[in-house]
């Protein structure tokens, strides 16, 4: 799972990540976030994820994947 903030709209980070993760609430599956960027509203989506993935044993945030286990991962995942 990745979610950028929009790069021209400096509101709405918080918001969007909070209903992103509504709709991921009762996934039993792992999810595996990758932290977003450091645009404004990057640190609102961060503090989402963490808060989500404190109550979901199975989802885990990283930092950055890189290009080979990024593109592993796509090859595994069941939806992008």
């Amino acid at each position: 799972m990745t979610l950028h903030s929009e790069t021209l709209r400096t509101d709405g980070a918080k918001s969007d990540a909070e209903e992103l993760l509504s709709a991921l609430e009762e996934e039993t599956r792992p999810i595996i976030f990758t932290a977003p960027n450091i645009d404004p509203g990057g640190e609102a989506i961060r503090t989402e994820i963490e808060k989500f993935i404190s109550n979901h044993p199975k989802s885990v945030l990283v930092e950055n994947l890189g290009s080979l286990a990024y593109y592993s991962l796509m090859e595994l995942a069941i939806c992008m």
